[in-house]
This record gives structure tokens, C-alpha cells and sequence, in this order.
């Protein structure tokens, strides 16, 4: 009977040990597990297929144009759809991308040109309800699913991506120079707990530090570059706590300056695309979404969605970490 009540103790100690594992990691805010994977279609080094070409789809804002209207170029927000069986939730988000053009800022020497990672200022990511396909034909073009309620909104500074350059180039016209910079494809990545977060619903799926999603449910979820506007964290004086303050960066774009890639995995349904539009302080994705029309014909975006591991997972690892203590420690007496 003392043994059995040992165990018992023995049991919520590890349950405590993990729990607080569990917590650390939730604190620290980068997601290690992959809980859903779209990868990108490209191509190898020297032109070899990989897996399929993939594409540029240009997903990107001016956020000066959009204050003023909803259609005036670059304006277009991409977004795609996505499915798990876990209740694990979204702590981190690495998604791919080309540089399909310059961002320009007027300075007291002429126009500076920016080209490539940092030309931005920085991501939206947003992500939404479902609206389904009424008759789930995926076929129809009257009728396709698409986003619905936006439920939370991460705008994210650049310097809190982080972005590496990838040996892969994507699909491009015939007799294109494949030194071209515009077809090199960039990976990013960034945590949700580093971004500002806006436009939460009470009670929802979105909160400050990540996105709890329902096992089984269809989401959307929207990555944008933007340009023009850029927020940043400052210490409150007197407390610990953050404010975010917007800034002007002056730069602008005049056409589509980056793209988010395809992806060959048939996943959901169609990516689509719509436009942003912020009258006052508020911003609102138009409902008109329509599916996006690739050149190469991969209508899923590629990104991953990344959590921490489970706590049952990490008590079963404690567990059989602390079994094996116990049985040496038999041994050793």
C-alpha cells in the first residue's frame, strides 16, 4: 500500500515536472513541432525539377494606399486554407517567398531603391472561420469555400523574422535568365508572441501568444508583406509592460514587390485572393475573395505551422526518464 501511494506521488511529481516544462517552452514562444506542412514547389540549383515548379503569387500592401483605397496597386492579400487532427496550438509560422519588385523611399539625394529581404517593413499574418464550398465539388465556379470571420490579426515588424535565402529558384518564363534575383526563393519565419496583435474576437481561437485551433476545423490563414508602416515595441516607463508605436518609414511601392509560393501538396481547397482596405483605424479584408489563377497551376501556398510539444508527451519522456533512475537506483542498492 506505501508503495502504491509512492507511485501516486511519484506520478503528480512528474506531472508537475512536465506541466512546468510545458510552460517554459509556451514562455519562450517558438514553435520546435511541425503540426501541418504545405512545402514548396520549386526548382533544384541547376534547373532540376523538384518535386514541381512552383510560382510567385504576389500577396503584399502599401499600408499609405490602402488607408486611402482598396484597389489602388500593390493590393493583394492572399490566403489558404488548412486542416489538422491536433489541439495543439499555432505558436509559430514559416512560410516562403520571391521579391517580384523594388520598394522606393524619397531621401535628400534622389529615390533609394530597396530589392530584396528588408525592403519590406514587415508581415501581416491573419487568420480566419471557413465559409465552405456549398456543395463541396471543388469544381464549381460559382461556388468555392473561402474566409469567413477574421479572428485574430499578428502584424510583425521585420526584425522579428527571421529569413534565410534558399538554394532554390521558382518556375519562370522560358529563355529567363536563372540568375534572375526576382526568382530566388527566401524562407521565413517568425513567432506570433513577438508580433503585435490586433483584432481578436472575445473568447476566440487568437490571443497574444499564438492560435488555438480546433482539431478537425478549417481555417484560413493569410501572410502579407507591407510596406510604409512599421510598428515597434517600447518599454512603458515605470513598468514591464510593452506598447506598440506606429511609424511612418516613408517608403512606398508603386506595383507588386513580393510574392508568397506555391505549393505542389493538394491540400483544402483553392487559395484566394482579395484586397485590404483601413478606413480610420480599422482594417477590413473586402469579402469578394476569389481563387487564385497560377500560371503553373499549384493552388496551395506553401507554409508550415509549428507548435510546442505536448504535455502528455512530456510526461511520458519524464516518466520514462525518471523509470530508468528508479531501476538504476535499485541496482546501485
Amino acid at each position: 500500500m506505501k508503495r502504491f501511494s509512492r507511485a501516486i506521488r511519484f506520478g503528480i511529481t512528474l506531472s508537475v515536472v512536465a506541466a512546468s516544462l510545458f510552460a517554459s517552452q509556451a514562455i519562450a514562444g517558438t514553435g520546435t513541432v511541425i503540426k501541418y506542412d504545405q512545402p514548396i514547389g520549386h526548382l533544384g540549383p541547376n534547373g532540376t525539377n523538384m518535386m514541381t515548379w512552383g510560382e510567385d503569387i504576389p500577396s503584399d500592401v502599401d499600408w499609405n494606399k490602402i488607408m486611402q483605397s482598396p484597389t489602388v496597386p500593390p493590393n493583394w492579400v492572399i490566403a489558404d486554407d488548412f486542416r489538422d487532427p491536433f489541439d495543439s496550438p499555432v505558436i509559430t509560422v514559416k512560410w516562403w517567398g520571391s521579391y517580384v519588385g523594388p520598394t522606393f523611399r524619397e531621401t535628400a539625394t534622389g529615390l533609394e531603391t530597396k530589392f530584396g529581404p528588408g525592403s519590406e517593413d514587415g508581415y501581416l499574418v491573419s487568420f480566419f472561420s471557413d465559409i465552405p464550398d456549398p456543395d463541396g465539388s471543388r469544381t464549381n465556379p460559382e461556388a468555392w469555400s473561402r474566409p469567413g470571420t477574421l479572428l485574430g490579426s499578428y502584424v510583425l515588424p521585420f526584425d522579428k523574422v527571421r529569413w534565410k535565402e534558399t538554394p532554390f529558384i521558382g518556375w519562370h518564363e522560358p529563355n529567363t535568365n536563372p540568375d534572375d534575383p526576382r526568382l530566388r526563393i527566401y524562407e521565413y519565419e517568425a513567432d506570433l508572441m513577438d508580433a503585435h496583435f490586433d483584432h481578436g474576437i472575445a473568447g476566440g481561437p487568437a490571443h497574444p501568444n499564438g492560435f488555438d485551433q480546433k482539431p478537425g476545423t478549417t481555417y484560413w490563414i493569410s501572410i502579407v508583406a507591407e510596406v510604409g508602416h512599421k510598428l515597434e515595441a517600447v518599454q512603458v516607463p515605470g513598468s514591464n509592460e510593452l506598447q506598440w508605436i506606429s511609424q511612418d518609414t516613408g517608403k512606398f511601392a508603386q506595383e507588386h514587390y513580393w510574392g508568397w509560393h506555391t505549393s505542389p501538396r493538394d491540400a483544402g481547397d483553392l487559395a484566394t485572393m482579395s484586397h485590404l482596405f483601413m478606413p480610420g483605424n480599422e482594417w477590413e479584408y473586402l469579402q469578394g475573395w476569389q481563387p487564385i489563377d497560377p500560371r503553373h497551376g499549384l493552388h496551395d501556398m506553401a507554409f508550415q505551422l509549428k507548435t510546442i510539444p505536448e504535455p502528455s508527451a512530456m510526461l511520458l519522456a519524464a516518466l520514462a526518464l525518471a523509470g530508468s533512475s528508479l531501476v538504476a537506483r535499485r541496482r546501485r542498492s
